[in-house]
């Protein structure tokens, strides 16, 4: 487990509501920024890159600021963001694999596919993006919507349909 993600562990299980705690290119080559939104209020960003050597020798910027308006931009900018990624191998990874399956013959690459998907955040996710949820139809889909807002994962108990089974398929599925 890296830094940002023991971090990231420990906050959560404080009971702290948290953004995204992660580092992404903003465009190739170009530069990296890093940050977490912590109930909707506190951003803390900045060259940090929440590791051991950041932490013990790097000469790193942490920035904290304590806005609602601040913490919703970061949002508006993730959402933004989000929706222009492409996801998969760039194209350099494309043409060394296409040039690895001329050498050896071709490679069934599914096995080494993470099929694990980003939890769905239970307090913004639209009812058809619930229905992917193991077990949830779109009925106790739009249950969960009018249920809003949970604070942790047991508050899920509460709707209508949803028993400890239920809870126990959607564990690691889910974010609040």
């Amino acid at each position: 487990m890296n830094n940002a993600s023991l971090i990231y562990n420990i906050l959560r299980g404080s009971g702290l509501r948290l953004g995204l705690v992660y580092q992404y290119w903003a465009q190739p080559t170009s530069f990296i920024t890093k940050k977490a939104v912590v109930d909707d209020t506190v951003v803390i960003t900045g060259s940090h890159n929440w590791s051991k050597t950041a932490n013990r020798t790097n000469d790193e910027n942490l920035l904290i600021i304590n806005s609602p308006t601040v913490a919703a931009q970061f949002h508006k900018e993730e959402e933004r963001l989000l929706e222009q990624a492409k996801f998969g191998p760039n194209t350099t990874l494309q043409v060394q694999n296409e040039y690895i399956d001329m050498l050896c013959g071709s490679i069934d690459r599914s096995q080494f596919i993470q099929d694990d998907l980003a939890p769905i955040n239970i307090n913004k996710a639209s009812v058809e993006s619930l229905t992917q949820l193991p077990g949830i139809g779109s009925v106790l889909a739009e249950r969960i919507v009018q249920a809003r807002p949970f604070t942790s994962f047991e508050d899920l108990i509460r709707v209508k349909g949803i028993g400890t089974s239920k809870l126990d398929d959607l564990r690691g599925k889910v974010s609040w």
